[in-house]
């Protein structure tokens, strides 16, 4: 149904789940085009909807293939559904629950599958949306299956995935993957995917123009959100107490990165393999490397395919300071006591900016910077713990014909040397034009008090 025709009948999928047909088992596959109501109607149809109400994985299938080639809704309600196989999805249908904590979608024991996918591996469907519901992958009975996530989707544009929780699953509460072929267009918004044996959400392979929004990762096994070789927008994401990253960035390339908080992570809290052309703002990161070494926020290139962090600007930073996990497993040690509050790995840094840093702790000095290199330009501005001021980390000043005031009672060093008072220049007035000369320019400036006599 074309977006025209949805605003002309002043109805979207939900509105229609009044009107829909209750079917369940193998009776939704007997729908008729012309069974719902409104498709009686002339002009531009509605999507149909059909309402499933047998607690089975094969009472949704049958449902989804009884829908017209067109697609439609399939609506669940309140129940637990045992998953056999899969559910499959194809091009322009929409898979919605009654409420995401009461209508739930349980991989049976031993089932050894993904519980909800595509029907199209290789050229992708279009116009999937799967809404208010839960995806339990029953982790702990499904023996020694590895590949098992709950949603996994390849290919697939124009996708919506809303008002979701996967939890316990073998492998990926939530995997969307263009395998290399650009698909665009896409929003996962308000998932919350927790306690899964490897990734929470993990989004790779040329999955472009997506948005991620108020996304939640706790307590899965690997990376909580790993992002790779992709673009997007991102705002809203929450990753603490993952196994290894918290938030994770691998390749990719104009994304908005905003709102980022990552703590109590095994390793990393914010990750960076490669940000390009980017801009990010208000990330919080504290408390990581709770299993091994890492950073509160850590930038690397090391596996790069598109070249090396570069051109990318983030505002308002939070990171440090360094703290032991007390709430025990999966933490309930850490065996190393180097974990830094920003590290830069010593081979990638081009340009980047990381202004307004609040960096609390961490040791080392709280950073670990790469060396200063004519071919890479690193700026990082920190506002001093306990103090109302700012200073540079690491970069250069250029004023570039702008002035420059510094404020009364602060100090300044250059070229290394500690910050000092403003000095004052005593003693008796030389007679010599130079020295009195240099004397009035310094006090012009500024950089002394004249006193002479």
């Amino acid at each position: 149904m074309t977006t025209h025709a949805r605003n002309e009948w002043d109805l979207d999928r939900r509105s229609l789940l009044g009107g829909g047909l209750a079917l369940g088992g193998a009776a939704a596959a007997t729908m008729l085009t012309g069974a719902h109501p409104a498709m009686a109607a002339t002009g531009p149809r509605p999507e149909p909807t059909l309402v499933v109400t047998d607690l089975t994985g094969e009472a949704i299938q049958a449902a989804i293939d009884g829908l017209p080639p067109a697609g439609g809704t399939v609506q669940l309600v309140d129940g637990t559904y045992v998953i056999g196989t899969s559910v499959v999805l194809r091009s322009g249908c929409t898979l919605v629950g009654a409420s995401r904590s009461g209508t739930i979608l349980q991989l049976a024991p031993s089932a050894g599958a993904h519980v909800v996918v595509n029907a199209d591996v290789a050229n992708g469907n279009p116009n999937i949306t799967v809404q208010s519901l839960t995806i339990d992958g029953n982790r702990a009975q499904q023996g020694a299956a590895r590949n098992i996530d709950g949603i996994y989707l390849t290919r697939c544009s124009t996708v919506v995935l809303d008002d979701l929780e996967t939890h316990d699953c073998v492998r990926t509460g939530c995997a969307l993957t263009g395998e290399g072929v650009i698909t665009r267009v896409g929003r996962v918004s308000n998932l919350y995917s927790h306690n899964n044996g490897y990734d929470g959400i993990n989004a790779y392979h040329a999955m472009r123009e997506m948005i991620y929004t108020n996304l939640t990762c706790d307590l899965n096994g690997n990376n909580g959100f790993d992002l790779g070789h992709s673009e997007g927008v991102i705002n809203g994401v929450q990753c603490n107490r993952n196994a290894v990253d918290g938030f994770r960035i691998n390749s990719d390339y104009s994304m908005q990165v905003h709102g980022v908080t990552a703590d109590l992570n095994g390793r990393h809290g914010i990750a960076l393999l490669a940000l390009i052309d980017s801009v990010g703002s208000g990330w919080n990161a504290h408390n990581n490397g709770q299993r091994i070494a890492g950073a509160d926020v850590f930038w690397d290139g090391g596996v790069i395919t598109y070249g090396i962090s570069d051109h990318t600007v983030v505002t308002g930073v939070a990171c440090g300071p360094v703290h032991v996990s007390t709430w025990g497993d999966p933490y309930p040690t850490r065996t190393t006591s180097e974990t830094y509050g920003m590290s830069f790995a010593s081979n990638i840094v081009s340009n980047i900016a990381v202004l307004g840093v609040y960096n609390s702790g961490g040791k080392l000095g709280r950073y670990q910077l790469p060396p200063a290199s004519s071919s890479s330009k690193l700026l990082i501005v920190e506002h001093e713990p306990g103090t109302p001021d700012f200073r540079i980390v690491r970069g250069n000043l250029d004023i570039g014909g702008g002035d420059l005031s510094h404020a009364a009672g602060g100090k300044v060093g250059f070229f290394g040397a500690a910050p000092a008072a403003k000095p004052t220049v005593t003693g008796k007035a030389s007679t010599q034009p130079a020295l009195k000369s240099l004397v009035t320019a310094l006090a012009q400036l500024g950089l002394v008090t004249n006193k002479t006599t």
